[in-house]
């Protein structure tokens, strides 16, 4: 078993860092929206504490992952 950095937030291929620099911007309605349904469709944990560009990112990777082309 693979050990868990303790600045990832969910484990895996869409581990998010979340002391990459990446800005502090605070997670828009919208995009927490989009976010908690793409968690619910695909039973991925939600997190609302992310930052704008982590909850890009993470909706970004849970369809690369979830969505393979």
């Amino acid at each position: 078993m693979t050990k868990t950095p303790e600045s990832d937030i969910i484990a895996g291929p869409q581990a998010i860092d979340v002391n990459a620099s990446d800005g502090d911007a605070a997670l828009t309605e919208k995009t927490a929206a989009e976010l908690r349904d793409i968690c619910d469709q695909t039973g991925e944990p939600f997190d609302g504490n992310l930052t704008e560009e982590q909850a890009r990112r993470r909706i970004i990777a849970l369809k690369e992952v979830h969505n393979p082309d």
